[in-house]
């Protein structure tokens, strides 16, 4: 499970007031109705927050849930071990890496359309053919370029 670090908050007084800042966020103390509030500003602004905490631990539970949904956005969920068994491999059309089980490298290869001479696998050079027991396993380690589609 993926999840991001807690902001660590350092208290620093500013203009009289009591500051707390974490990375971009920072929480200001202050007395609109005499008794203490706290809002959160992100980069200096009040993005998205309430106006008023009632309390500090409040408003840096805004602050930590705000900060974890902006770095879990920038993530991409991926497979732990990318290497499928290569009875798996995809019969799209599309080149994909397939681990050579003989020369311990990696083949950029695709299926045939039509089996030949016992060949099911040709290489992205379309000089080789192989025949499936010849890898173990595959990935597609990137997208299908515009000439493969």
């Amino acid at each position: 499970m993926v999840k991001a670090k807690p902001l660590k908050w350092v208290e620093s007084p500013r203009h009289g007031k009591r500051v707390h800042a974490a990375m971009d966020y920072e929480t200001i103390e202050h007395y609109p109705s005499g008794a203490a509030q706290y809002c959160v500003l992100y980069r200096g602004l009040p993005r998205g927050f309430a106006n008023d905490y009632p309390t500090l631990e409040a408003a840096k539970a805004a602050a930590q849930a705000d900060y974890e949904k902006r770095v879990l956005a920038c993530l991409e969920d991926t497979p732990t071990d990318p290497w499928q068994p290569i009875e798996t491999a995809p019969k799209d059309g599309y080149f994909f890496e397939a681990w050579h089980v003989i020369h311990k490298c990696w083949v950029s290869v695709k299926f045939l359309d039509t089996p030949w001479n016992g060949c099911e696998l040709i290489e992205k050079t379309m000089t080789s053919t192989w025949p499936l027991a010849a890898f173990s396993c595959w990935r597609r380690s990137t997208p299908p370029t515009q000439e493969e589609v």
